[in-house]
């Protein structure tokens, strides 16, 4: 079933009153994330899975023996909503988004396996389609499982979260999101949509590097600009050491306002689930 990283439930959840609540998934080649929130936003359950492909089976076979072992996720909920965490993405204005061009949008790409397929979000707050790859088969598997549940990219749900903090300031701002060896990072002035990309990576070098890449290309100060941090990330760990020389204003990411905590996640860092919390802003 892969390995559990992380397993909180709340003494309030309660398997009978599933269908009142919402059910929100992160999920991708390497790992499973959900949470489950009842009608007033208090998060009552929230479980991480990760695969090691070198002795698991394929993405959908891990994913169906987690839907098959997972109690909580064989109950029914009143919404489910499901973020691939797929690298290929781009964002097209809206007012030039062609259905019929999409296979144009991915022209430059030379690593995909053949096996994607199309689709889009709609963001309506910048005015864009968010057009992206995802693999057939793990959309089969999610489809299979939950074939009444809405289906997003979780690059939709980091911009629609990013841009409610944004909103709250002036002036220029810089989001990163560290998940599974890859970073997204988005720049905001103020509330308007500047640049969204993923990058994949190994070391913390080559994780600066894409983060004072954003900076130089729109003529940011790492010395006055800040940079707002979520995912896997710890205040002592190498990574944040090594940005912290580069980036003068770092800070971790809050929980979102409109949810609500208990008991059971005292001492868990906040940010290190802020693209699942976003997921709930997808529509």
């Amino acid at each position: 079933m892969g390995r559990i990283n992380q397993e909180i439930v709340e003494f309030a959840f309660s398997a009978k009153a599933t269908q009142t609540y919402e059910l929100n998934i992160l999920v991708g080649s390497d790992s499973v994330y959900y949470l489950v929130n009842d009608a007033q936003l208090n998060v009552l359950a929230l479980k991480s899975f990760h695969f090691d492909h070198r002795r698991d089976k394929s993405a959908p076979l891990n994913l169906k023996s987690v839907f098959i072992e997972d109690e909580i996720l064989k109950l029914p909920y009143r919404v489910t909503k499901i973020a691939f965490t797929t690298p290929h993405f781009t964002l097209i204005p809206s007012k030039f988004y062609d259905d019929k061009s999409r296979l144009a949008y991915f022209d430059n790409m030379t690593n995909l396996s053949g096996f994607e397929q199309f689709e889009f979000d709609v963001i309506k707050s910048i005015e864009s389609h968010n057009v992206y790859l995802v693999d057939s088969s793990l959309v089969a598997a999610m489809k299979s499982t939950f074939p009444l549940a809405q289906q997003h990219h979780y690059m939709t749900a980091l911009i629609l979260g990013c841009q409610k903090l944004a909103e709250r300031k002036e002036g220029h701002q810089v989001f990163a999101n560290i998940r599974d060896g890859q970073v997204q990072i988005l720049f905001f002035d103020h509330k308007s949509l500047i640049f969204a990309n993923s990058f994949p990576f190994r070391t913390p070098q080559d994780l600066v590097y894409f983060i004072l890449n954003v900076y130089e290309q729109f003529k940011l100060s790492p010395e006055v600009t800040p940079l707002s941090i979520s995912g896997s990330l710890t205040e002592d760990s190498d990574i944040f050491k090594f940005i912290y020389r580069y980036v003068r204003y770092i800070n971790f990411i809050h929980a979102p306002s409109y949810y609500r905590f208990g008991q059971q996640f005292t001492g868990i860092p906040q940010h290190f689930y802020f693209d699942l919390f976003s997921v709930k802003l997808c529509d």
